[in-house]
């Protein structure tokens, strides 16, 4: 237990980093191996949170994290899954595993939510952000829409959708004047790096196919950023 609370992030980021080398390996074999490193990855991270707020009361917040995880970790295997064994039959993989993270979003939306109530009357930093998230998923969408998109058209819509307002509802965290620094430098960044997650999947299932270092990025990115929303949140109930 003191292991993880000391040195939990330490053994997150050696393993996270491992994983990525071996989503870039050309070898299959040692590609493999990532069955290894990535179904322990965000429990590690579970095991971390847990931890450190032990002690800590809101058990309806703590278990809002703990579903966002775990759909996290699922929606995940389901992307190794497809990343392992590419082509077009394991379109439900990618669907799946895109389902399954899109909802985890929204599950740490609705804590979001609880550090900070979405006010129409002053929230700058939540339309500000959804408006351009909004402008940048007009672009995107009109950059796949020159491949064919026509049986993930409406799932690429509903994730863009949800990226627009998890990004959103981060930002709207920092209008709480005793959740700014934890919004400006946990919840906000995680939330970034997390939709450059999701969008580089985007782009390696449409655009960039044979582009093989980009599961690596998508690695590195959905598993920073969870490392980042989970230490906000961990601040936010050690508060």
């Amino acid at each position: 237990m003191n292991l993880l609370k000391k040195y939990g992030l330490f053994i997150f980021w050696f393993l996270l980093i491992l994983d990525c080398l071996l989503c870039i390996s050309d070898d299959k074999q040692i590609a493999e191996y990532r069955l290894y490193t990535k179904p322990i990855l965000l429990p590690i991270l579970a095991s971390y949170f847990f931890i450190n707020t032990k002690r800590s009361k809101h058990p309806r917040t703590k278990s809002l994290v703990y579903t966002g995880l775990f759909l996290s970790w699922v929606g995940d295997l389901f992307l190794m899954q497809y990343d392992l064994a590419i082509n077009p039959k394991n379109n439900a993989l990618l669907t799946i595993a895109v389902t399954l993270i899109c909802v985890a979003l929204l599950v740490y939306s609705r804590i979001f939510r609880k550090m900070n109530k979405l006010n129409f009357k002053d929230c700058q930093e939540a339309f500000l952000s959804f408006i351009g998230m909004s402008i940048l998923n007009i672009v995107i969408y009109k950059i796949l829409k020159l491949v064919d998109i026509d049986n993930f058209k409406y799932l690429i819509i509903t994730e863009m959708l949800v990226v627009s307002s998890f990004v959103a509802f981060a930002a709207n965290v920092y209008r709480n004047k005793l959740r700014k620094n934890i919004a400006s430098k946990k919840l906000i960044p995680g939330a970034g790096v997390l939709a450059i997650s999701m969008y580089v999947i985007l782009a390696h299932k449409f655009l960039l196919v044979d582009a093989t270092f980009l599961p690596g990025v998508v690695a590195l990115t959905f598993g920073f950023g969870q490392m980042l929303t989970i230490q906000g949140f961990k601040e936010y109930l050690k508060a």
